[in-house]
């Protein structure tokens, strides 16, 4: 999720020196959060899991680092997954990963 929210806020992986996630509710709920740590605010996401058999879609949205609006953002997973490499995705992010 992060490498799409910060695509389409319109940053580089480069811009990126946190990642922070966790839950929403409780775990098997299908729904987290996530601070991408950029400036001074970052940018925060929600989003929700659904799919059948699995994870298929990530639903949600991010708002931008200084008060900007709701921005919603949807990711097929499986076709992410089959159009990215995650070794190039980590490697373009580094080691800026924590859970929280």
């Amino acid at each position: 999720m992060a490498p799409v929210v910060t695509t389409e806020a319109g940053y580089t992986p480069e811009d990126v020196h946190s990642i922070t996630t966790g839950l929403v509710d409780v775990v098997g709920s299908g729904k987290g959060r996530a601070v991408v740590g950029i400036g001074v605010n970052g940018i925060r996401a929600t989003y929700t899991l659904s799919g059948d058999g699995g994870v298929g879609v990530m639903t949600g949205s991010y708002t931008g680092e200084n008060g900007d609006s709701d921005h919603p953002f949807k990711i097929h997973v499986n076709d992410w997954l089959r159009t990215h490499n995650l070794q190039d995705v980590q490697a373009e992010y580094g080691s800026v990963m924590t859970n929280n």
